[in-house]
């Protein structure tokens, strides 16, 4: 946005001329009349008018005023002037068919069709039919649409406002500014000359390259390269998009903080990430989320499809570069992959598995889950508890298809109201399908408990050590044990069974730490998950509109401003809060 405020900061200069070329009556700013082929004194109303008429030239401190004909009534310091207007100042011109200047007041205004006014510098050129100014204020306004051209940028806009103090240039009404590498779109738009800020109010869409923004309030600081968009916030760029109240992003760091009610939504809408404070740095590909964070995955494998929720006190991703084979040429190719960590308070629910833990490392290179807790992580399935010191999770090319279990691994399954098959071993091996566990392997020495029926009435209780075995499942009930050496065996009956006899070391059936239903992930500030779609839908009939505007022509040397098409359905109905901005310019 630099250069095209280098273009507005001309544009205001060429204004201030025509402010102080008005100013006729105190001492030492004066008019001088230069030339004129007649001049007539007349008197109207009373009061003395100078008629001036054919090639009239005025001076004023090295300002030129060129005009067919002019009327000057000195006694109320005002003045018209008529075909042909021209002011020509340091490196800059401003044409029209009449200028009206009231002493009184100290207001003025040119008009023309179109009024041109050029910095001949910088190239910039303003088109308008109607320019108001006032000499006292150092202030000048359109309002029946103007148009900017610059070497870079062009602007168009239906009302316009330049002011002095502080000095600054404000565009309202369907503004549309076009640039070599940046299009702006909305409501309304000021540009401030000492601190090159570009200040932005309602609806405001902003198209660079490959990244879209839409916020409904917002600064951008041209020096510091940094934006701050504090309402409504859309921000897009390759894939994902991220909604939230506020976004502060610097473009020299590539860091961006993103407040509020924050996510960012991939472009399938199968992964989120939530948060009320997201950081993200670009360049080195990594995003930390805290603040009652959540994770939203779609397990699109799952038959039907299944939902992933799973919160922390941090959740923290990065991108790593890996090489992978090429399908079509076998060759080695660079790829990056996503990789994460939540920390502390790990809690996912989802409805084939829920999982409780400390801490959680997520490998994308070796694709693989890790969760850790003191004393154990937690994992349920169906009527299936696992926990150990650590559980890994390795994943194939749809699902998880296998889990490792480490240090004091302990394996329950419900199989009654309070009868529950157990494995228990210092490391385990599990392989697993979409219907939970198939398959056990213990390895070092390890026991095993079952309850045995006959005919569905309980008859006893199987007890087996042995130094290693396994064990195969369906739908979670054991099936079949096959031990590599001798095991111990003890099998009592039912009635003869104590409560010692029904558990083995260490068991515990936590079900009080089982998230039962999303609600008990979710947080309660997130409660509305798709909070965010009401506005994706309404910058989207946005986007719609802006590719029929910036398909259409520019017409460069007329003030009329190109009318937008109609307001999409839905565009202005049910809007979300908005920041400030300009109804009307005054």
């Amino acid at each position: 946005m630099r250069r095209l405020a280098i273009a507005v900061v001309s544009l205001a200069l060429c204004l201030n001329q025509i402010v102080v070329t008005g100013q006729v009556a105190p001492a030492g700013h004066r008019v001088e009349i230069r030339q004129a082929r007649t001049m007539k004194p007349l008197k109207v109303g009373g009061a003395m008018v100078m008629r001036l008429i054919d090639s009239v030239i005025l001076e004023h401190e090295g300002t030129l005023l060129y005009c067919d004909s002019a009327y000057v009534y000195q006694e109320n310091n005002s003045f018209d002037a008529y075909g042909k207007v021209r002011i020509e100042g340091e490196g800059n011109l401003i044409e029209g068919s009449a200028l009206y200047y009231m002493g009184a007041t100290r207001e003025g205004r040119m008009v023309g069709q179109p009024v041109l006014m050029l910095d001949k510098e910088s190239g910039t050129r303003l088109w308008t039919d109607f320019l108001f100014f006032n000499t006292e204020a150092n202030s000048a306004y359109f309002v029946s649409g103007g148009r900017v051209e610059s070497p870079d940028y062009r602007v168009q806009s239906q009302r316009g406002f330049y002011a002095s103090s502080p000095a600054r240039i404000t565009f309202a009404g369907q503004v549309v500014i076009r640039g070599k590498d940046v299009d702006l779109l909305g409501d309304s738009v000021e540009m401030y000359r000492s601190s090159g800020e570009l200040h932005f109010f309602r609806a405001t869409r902003l198209y660079q390259d490959s990244a879209f923004l839409y916020g409904d309030k917002g600064v951008y600081y041209r020096d510091a390269r940094r934006l701050s968009v504090h309402s409504n916030v859309l921000f897009r760029r390759g894939g994902n998009t991220l909604y939230s109240d506020s976004l502060d992003y610097d473009q020299q760091l590539g860091y961006g903080l993103a407040l509020g009610r924050a996510v960012v939504v991939d472009s399938s809408d199968d992964a989120r990430l939530y948060g009320r404070r997201l950081e993200i740095w670009q360049r080195e590909g990594r995003a930390l989320a805290t603040s009652d964070p959540l994770m939203y995955s779609v397990d699109t494998a799952s038959v039907p499809a299944d939902t992933v929720y799973m919160r922390a006190d941090t959740l923290y991703a990065w991108r790593d570069t890996v090489h992978v084979a090429d399908g079509k040429s076998r060759a080695w190719v660079v790829d990056s992959v996503w990789s994460g960590r939540a920390l502390y308070d790990v809690r996912a629910y989802s409805n084939g598995q829920q999982v409780v833990a400390d801490s959680m490392l997520y490998d994308g290179k070796g694709r693989r889950v890790t969760l850790y807790r003191a004393p154990a992580p937690y994992v349920w399935m169906r009527d299936m508890q696992a926990y150990a010191k650590s559980v890994v999770f390795f994943l194939g090319e749809e699902r998880a298809d296998s889990v490792w279990l480490e240090g004091d691994a302990f394996v329950a399954q419900r199989e009654g109201v309070e009868t529950y098959n157990q494995i228990n071993g210092q490391r385990m091996y599990a392989r697993l399908d979409s219907s939970g566990v198939r398959f056990v392997r213990v390895r070092e020495e390890g026991q095993v408990l079952f309850f045995m029926r006959d005919k569905g009435s309980l008859i006893g209780v199987n007890r087996v050590v042995a130094p290693g075995f396994n064990v195969w499942m369906r739908d979670s009930e054991i099936q079949n044990v096959t031990f590599y050496s001798k095991p111990t065996s003890r099998v009592l009956p039912y009635k003869d069974v104590e409560m010692e006899d029904r558990i083995l070391p260490n068991f515990a059936w936590n079900e009080a730490l089982r998230p039962k239903l999303k609600e008990d992930v979710v947080p309660r500030w997130v409660q509305n998950l798709t909070f965010y779609v009401k506005r994706r839908e309404r910058v989207a009939l946005f986007e719609a509109l802006d590719r029929a505007i910036l398909a259409l022509p520019w017409e460069a040397g007329v003030s009329r401003v190109q009318p937008w098409p109609s307001m999409p359905d839905g565009a202005e109905t049910g809007r979300e809060a908005q920041g400030e901005g300009l109804d009307s310019i005054q």
